[in-house]
């Protein structure tokens, strides 16, 4: 998701948006990740070293295993 910001905010940029927009991108995606990984911190010590098994079934399986390998 984050990356889907960055690129849409740049294309806008690209197009005549202010490029402050870059940086109130910026500040909502470190503002949003920060709130993200602090509801994930009690799950991390238990779920240390597992891994996972996926049946997505689909042509964007790729998407869901990206966002599981990231790695605060």
């Amino acid at each position: 998701m984050s990356d889907a910001l960055r690129k849409i905010a740049q294309l806008l940029v690209d197009r005549g948006a202010p490029a402050e927009l870059l940086c109130r991108t910026e500040a909502v995606i470190e503002r949003e990740e920060a709130r993200a990984w602090d509801r994930i911190t009690p799950f991390k010590e238990r779920l240390a070293g597992k891994r996972a098994l996926l049946f997505t079934g689909g042509v964007k399986s790729w998407s869901v295993v990206a966002a599981m390998q990231e790695r605060a």
